[in-house]
């Protein structure tokens, strides 16, 4: 069960900003343990050019165990390029994305923590 909220605002008619709040409640099928939670997100996205978009975003949240006293503390960033190469009349198209991406989770329980830094690419062929 999860509750959020959003708010979104066009700065210009290239470029975007995006807040939410999130909170909720995960039940492990395990332990049988729950999992509080709330998270902050914020997010940015622009045209730079007619083909060429960017996007930037970044997470912050908190939660706990209610039968433990695990916490943890989670947060991350990342940041997108794509750019369309072509796109015909009749749909085809190429496109290619650059993306890197850092998450990190801080625990009570230190067994638990970790860092993870990542770089995605993709290439799409539409026809």
């Amino acid at each position: 069960m999860s509750l959020g909220a959003t708010l979104r605002s066009e700065i210009d008619k290239k470029t975007s900003a995006r807040l939410s709040y999130s909170e909720g409640v995960q039940i492990n099928a395990n332990t049988y343990d729950t999992f509080k939670y709330w998270q902050l997100t914020g997010s940015l996205s622009s045209i730079l050019l007619e083909d060429l978009k960017s996007s930037l975003s970044a997470f912050y949240g908190k939660g706990n165990y209610s039968s433990s006293t695990i916490s943890d503390t989670f947060l991350g960033a990342s940041g997108n390029l794509s750019y369309n190469f072509w796109q015909s009349k009749r749909g085809s198209s190429m496109s290619g994305i650059l993306g890197y991406s850092y998450s990190n989770l801080a625990s009570s329980d230190k067994n638990r923590e970790y860092t993870r830094n990542s770089i995605n690419t993709s290439l799409t062929l539409a026809f």
